[in-house]
């Protein structure tokens, strides 16, 4: 593209730096600051539910507020854009640009959502988990923490990760590793209904040949259909690749 003309102009083209990698950048900070007091480590549920420590009163209070605020900036976006609307032929609500009713409560507060994934990784202390990261991989952050205590996954999705967690222990395949790069197991993904259970396990195939693939997704099957998974009664069982993801692209699913 380097002197190709366009529209009159002249392109030049030369090579971008790369965006630098937030684990690595992270890392040089801490070495860095040396000794110095390090940031508190969020909790899994400050990471994955941070109004879940307060009352569900408190948290339609804030979430109401919240919509308030944007619709309030919605407004001022819209004037700006639109000189017609400094002249509104309808009577506003207050500073909204329409009426916003309360939220309705839900019957149901725990246990609630039909569809999480989970990582697979190691804790702070290095032992294989099946649960949800702290914080961020751009926070840089890999650690996963158990999701005993949290409220949105239904009672089986977390007795699943217990269980699959014992699976992934006994397993020859190791538990993949975003610094280094090595490891297979990355991710599990659980969708249930009333009468379904479908679950997704995602790994980075690595250098595994196709017989190695055909064995590690049989002993999946029987793991869930004849050991120690056979109690969550699961519906459908799929294979996922994922390995380094481009934009748009998607893993191979089996």
């Amino acid at each position: 593209m380097n002197g190709y003309k366009w529209k009159g102009n002249v392109l030049k083209a030369f090579p971008a730096n790369p965006a630098h990698d937030p684990l690595v950048k992270k890392r040089k900070q801490e070495q860095k600051e040396g000794g110095g007091q390090k940031k508190k480590q969020k909790t899994v549920a400050e990471g994955s539910e941070p109004l879940g420590h307060l009352d569900y009163a408190e948290q339609l209070e804030i979430k109401q507020k919240k919509i308030e605020e944007i619709m309030k900036q919605f407004k001022i976006e819209l004037r700006r854009a639109n000189n017609i609307q400094r002249r509104p032929t309808e009577k506003f609500t207050e500073d909204l640009i329409c009426e916003l009713q309360q939220i309705l409560p839900s019957p149901l507060t725990e246990g609630y959502r039909n569809k999480c994934e989970f990582s697979i990784g190691r804790t702070v202390e290095g032992e294989v988990m099946v649960g949800n990261r702290l914080s961020t991989y751009a926070s840089g952050c890999t650690s996963v923490a158990s999701i005993e205590d949290l409220k949105m996954p239904t009672e089986k999705m977390k007795l699943a990760t217990k269980l699959f967690r014992d699976f992934v222990i006994a397993s020859e395949l190791d538990t993949f590793d975003a610094e280094t790069y090595q490891g297979h197991f990355r991710n599990m993904t659980i969708r249930e209904t009333r009468e379904h259970i479908m679950i997704i396990i995602g790994i980075h195939p690595q250098n595994m040949t196709e017989e190695e693939k055909e064995k590690f997704q049989n002993e999946v099957v029987r793991f869930f259909t004849e050991g120690a998974g056979k109690v969550l009664n699961v519906t459908s069982i799929y294979y996922e690749e994922i390995q380094k993801r481009q934009s748009g692209q998607k893993g191979i699913l089996k």
